[in-house]
């Protein structure tokens, strides 16, 4: 199904995932997770992708990192099958994103999170992440940054695992400079 297409995953959804948790939002994370497992598809990271979802939050009790313990044994799974690929960022790319934001506090704001756009598009330009405001940042740089425009975004969240079911293949609605979705619910 799924094979060979590489998926960025932002940390808000690997952090939340919780294969025993009944909170709604912690399952769909899961269920997504699983659906990238099971559809046999390629995770794609970069080295600031992983130092982020590996960074430490400071509770300084039990398991301490941004990556919840579930989705760490989820991508130690795929790695242990081959199914992680590493991609080296191409920064001419963020610097094109970054030029057009006039507001710095916007900027700074896309800034924090252009590893997970740009990974995505050194790979298969598809990304899962439940950031809305992220998301509507990085539609608003479509407009100076053109090879925005092929990137996948699935939104609402909830709409996700039926795309991962289905072979996360192109849909229109979710191209990140498309049509706004009718629903607006963060998931």
């Amino acid at each position: 199904m799924g094979r060979n297409i590489a998926l960025v995953v932002d940390t808000d959804v690997v952090r939340a995932a919780s294969g025993s948790s009944s909170a709604q939002y912690a399952r769909l994370c899961a269920t997504i997770l699983e659906g990238i497992r099971d559809g046999e598809f390629v995770l794609a990271m970069s080295d600031p992708l992983r130092e982020e979802w590996l960074s430490p939050r400071g509770s300084g009790t039990g398991w301490d990192y941004y990556i919840s313990l579930y989705a760490y044994t989820w991508w130690s799974d795929l790695k242990n099958r081959g199914r992680v690929r590493t991609y080296e960022l191409d920064q001419r790319k963020g610097e094109q994103i970054l030029s057009g934001f006039r507001d710095q506090d916007i900027r700074s704001k896309v800034q924090k999170d252009l590893h997970i756009v740009l990974t995505a598009l050194c790979a298969d330009n598809r990304l899962i992440s439940g950031n809305r405001r992220e998301r509507g940042h990085f539609r608003d740089a479509c407009r100076w940054a053109a090879f925005l425009r092929r990137m996948l975004w699935p939104w609402p969240l909830a709409t996700v695992p039926d795309w991962l079911a289905q072979g996360a293949n192109v849909v229109t609605d979710y191209l990140l400079c498309g049509p706004v979705p009718a629903r607006e619910t963060d998931y």
